[in-house]
């Protein structure tokens, strides 16, 4: 028996998911499917030579309210586009763990 379940159930629960990769690697993809709707949005770009191209790593998270089987779920979703996009990625990484910390 779970003890605090029926309590799960009024409140919901949160679970915060950050998606680290590449451009291409299926991010915003794996996001979507997860979530069954379009919480992020893939990114446009007139030119296939400059589609993989970012401005350096940004961390954008995005708040999503989701409900399945009855129970409410907030969920955050983390996304770092621009990550591992440059020959040098110290940068990166220092900006994750700066976050996570």
């Amino acid at each position: 028996m779970r003890r605090g379940g029926r309590k799960n159930v009024k409140k919901g629960v949160q679970f915060t998911l950050m998606v680290v990769g590449g451009s291409g690697t299926g991010r915003t993809t794996f996001v979507n499917t997860l979530c069954e709707s379009e919480v992020l949005t893939h990114k446009d770009s007139d030119s296939p030579e400059t589609a993989h191209i970012e401005q350096g790593i940004k961390i954008k998270p995005v708040n999503v309210e989701l409900e399945e089987d009855g129970i409410r779920i907030a969920l955050t979703i983390v996304d770092t586009p621009g990550f591992g996009d440059n020959i040098d990625n110290e940068y990166a990484f220092q900006e994750i763990v700066g976050y996570l910390e």
